[in-house]
């Protein structure tokens, strides 16, 4: 693959900003229409609650290798290191997925909702995964399914609606991985929290609401799920609550049809 800066882009690059090419220069106006066209409220909330009934009944046919597990907001589900031996699925509520380096960095990789799945990685028969690399907490009561490893890997085997339900949804997953990786080479700070917040507004798994209420994350969290310090995703909240795009109260309050239209006017 081919590596070259993009002179298109510089008023998104920093100095040392090179991007990958793919057959030549992407082309930012494609590129932004794709990125974009996720993000319809209505599709978005709708596809969600279809795949989550769609795993749910597939799930309910596995009799063995399965229990239901409850947890409180702050709880840890598994840690970075323990064994990995099952995959959960998300029947309510909201899973952080987080990590940590060996210089005790740490970052958060994921929020996972309603029709989600995590833990997937003991399925990849990697000797690597035997172990988790990150730690899932919940951060609300969550309503989990927890499937061990051989009845997982069996039942995608045996029915092939779930096993076509979760290529689907892993093949989702990489296309989600690939547009958080041009958010952060190609827009500002200022809309890469504007989509992050739109993101979380959307992972109730309910449909179409212009006001919507998310988990009250702290500015440390955003910066790094954003790629920001504190203080630049501290100045842009509170633009935001000025523009009366978001605002708090026990949690955090987002008008996602105006940071729909904040995104798109860019």
């Amino acid at each position: 693959m081919p590596w070259k800066r993009q002179p298109a882009l510089q008023e998104y690059a920093t100095k040392d900003l090179i991007t990958p090419t793919f057959d030549g220069v992407i082309g930012v106006a494609d590129l932004r229409a794709t990125l974009m066209a996720g993000f319809s409220r209505t599709s978005m909330a709708t596809k969600r609650i279809e795949r989550s009934q769609i795993f749910h009944n597939n799930l309910e046919k596995i009799t063995e290798g399965k229990e239901n597990l409850q947890f409180r907001g702050g709880e840890k589900i598994y840690k970075q290191g323990d064994p990995a031996d099952a995959v959960f699925f998300v029947k309510s509520g909201k899973v952080k997925i987080t990590a940590v380096s060996p210089a005790r960095k740490d970052a958060t990789l994921s929020v996972r909702s309603q029709g989600d799945f995590f833990g997937m990685g003991c399925l990849s028969g990697l000797k690597g995964q035997s172990l988790r690399v990150s730690t899932a907490t919940a951060l609300d009561l969550s309503q989990l399914i927890r499937i061990r490893k051989a009845a997982m890997t069996r039942a995608l085997r045996e029915h092939l609606p779930l096993r076509q339900a979760f290529i689907d949804y892993l093949l989702t997953c990489n296309t989600n991985i690939q547009e958080d990786l041009c958010d952060q080479l190609l827009h500002p700070i200022e809309i890469r929290l504007a989509r992050l917040l739109l993101k979380l507004a959307h992972l109730g798994g309910e449909r179409a609401k212009a006001e919507v209420t998310i988990p009250k994350f702290s500015h440390e969290a955003l910066s790094k799920m954003v790629g920001a310090t504190r203080s630049r995703v501290t100045h842009f909240m509170n633009k935001f609550k000025k523009m009366g795009l978001v605002h708090y109260s026990r949690s955090l309050v987002v008008q996602a049809d105006r940071i729909a239209e904040v995104i798109s006017s860019e």
